[in-house]
């Protein structure tokens, strides 16, 4: 099966070919955030030059955030029209989840960690097995890393570009010993080979409903005219 990964959520953002489960080839996005007239040409370059077309796809796998919020829209929609068109399955993956998949050399507790902006961070708390299973114990999380640091309360490993804004904090206010990863890699590596297990498990989305993860509302909102108060 050859699996197309998409991540515009991230700093890293990148594209990625993964054929059962190994990487065939990646190219890094130009932006997080400007893809509009990039992406889907990115997409087409990079099939070209392992030999394939659009139409060779089996599936698609495109990050879900949390993340930039213009590029989490750039990514879906051009995946959704993708998926008209080829007629393909198509797997959300959530962005914490493909970030705290990268870590292959750590037994025990993972916090993934995404620069949210404003003070905040994007997070979440997974374990890993001496088998290499990687399992979630919460739902995505939006923190301040003085709260994040009150929650570990094990030897943990943070890894992420969260880090690279708040590491004196969490050096500061980690009651436990903490490992540190600030690392900026790109994801759809990952992601294109989590859709593929899920599709080798019959699991797809349905790319008419797939939303993106935000944790917060977007900040971009319409003025309200003056003068019209609160509707109902």
């Amino acid at each position: 099966m050859l699996i197309l990964g998409i991540d515009t959520a991230t700093t890293a953002a990148s594209v990625a070919l993964v054929r059962n489960g190994e990487l065939v080839m990646m190219e890094p996005c130009p932006t997080a955030s400007g893809h509009v007239e990039t992406l889907l040409p990115l997409v087409a370059a990079l099939c070209a030059r392992v030999g394939e077309c659009f139409t060779a796809l089996d599936g698609i796998g495109v990050a879900l955030g949390p993340g930039s919020f213009s590029g989490l829209r750039v990514g879906l929609s051009t995946v959704k029209g993708l998926a008209y068109v080829l007629g393909c399955p198509v797997a959300g993956i959530p962005t914490l989840d493909a970030l705290a998949q990268t870590v292959t050399s750590w037994e025990g507790l993972i916090c993934p960690l995404l620069d949210a902006r404003n003070g905040e961070v994007y997070t979440a708390f997974f374990r890993r097995t001496a088998t290499g299973r990687v399992e979630k114990l919460t739902p995505d999380l939006l923190l301040t890393p003085q709260t994040l640091c009150q929650q570990v309360t094990t030897p943990c490993l943070l890894v992420g570009d969260g880090i690279l804004h708040y590491e004196r904090t969490i050096q500061a206010d980690c009651r436990v010993a903490v490992s540190l990863s600030p690392t900026c890699c790109m994801l759809s590596e990952v992601i294109a080979r989590l859709a593929w297990e899920r599709f080798l498990h019959g699991e797809k989305d349905d790319p008419s409903t797939l939303e993106p993860l935000y944790l917060r509302p977007p900040q971009a909102r319409l003025p309200q005219p003056a003068g019209l108060g609160n509707l109902p």
